[in-house]
């Protein structure tokens, strides 16, 4: 008689469950780095729009003097126009963007606006900002603003 016997089946399956959990979990970990590697692209873009159009004197209000900056907050940043900080009364909000939910800051930057000097596009403080996961805080990434502006 020809077949498989029921150890050679329990062995097959057991395989099978252990290759389906390692996949499994690998697209969990794929999934997550790739929300972290997101959220960091778009805070970098944001940081970048603020001093571009600090640069470029982009205005929503023709003769206000008001300044390009990105506000954060715990969970959310904030794209706006303002006079010296973030001040919900004499603020433009432009955008205001929320963090996945498997993101977190594990660092805020001091202080919590990160404000652009029109035409030289300096921000008001050097800075740098950590984003780690939520299931994993040793797994983060730091962006960092120097006091030229330049965004890495």
């Amino acid at each position: 008689m020809k077949g498989f016997t029921l150890i050679e089946l329990i062995i097959v399956i057991s395989i099978a469950i252990i290759l389906a959990t390692i996949g499994v979990l690998n697209l969990y970990n794929y999934r997550a780095q790739n929300d972290l590697n997101m959220t960091i692209y778009e805070i970098v873009s944001t940081l970048r729009v603020a001093r571009n159009y600090s640069i470029s004197q982009e205005s929503i209000e023709p003769g206000s003097n008001k300044k390009w900056g990105v506000h954060f907050e715990s969970g959310e940043y904030v794209l706006f126009r303002g006079l010296i900080t973030y001040d919900q009364l004499e603020t433009t909000v432009v955008s205001k963007l929320i963090l996945r939910p498997t993101i977190e800051f594990k660092t805020m930057p001091s202080p919590m606006d990160i404000i652009f000097e029109p035409i030289t596009g300096k921000p008001n403080a050097a800075n740098s900002i950590e984003i780690s996961l939520k299931s994993n805080p040793a797994n983060f990434k730091t962006i960092t603003i120097n006091s030229n502006g330049q965004i890495e």
